[in-house]
């Protein structure tokens, strides 16, 4: 039996200040690069990149 489905995190990149999005789908784990060092921008990129891999429309894989 998987993990269910929780949510994202926002975490920052100490090395560069940028924000990555981390959550799980499908029982394979998911840290991508929001590409912005603005927490509230990375907010809203994050919460794009989870719902689009959630419904299977995203490419997970792809820098934001």
């Amino acid at each position: 039996m998987g993990r269910s489905t929780q949510g994202f995190r926002i975490t920052k990149d100490a090395r560069n200040g940028i924000y990555k999005v981390r959550f799980r789908h499908q029982g394979r784990r998911f840290h991508l690069s929001t590409g912005t060092r603005n927490k509230k921008d990375a907010g809203v990129v994050a919460a794009r990149v989870y719902a689009e891999t959630i419904s299977g429309n995203g490419r997970p894989t792809e820098r934001v």
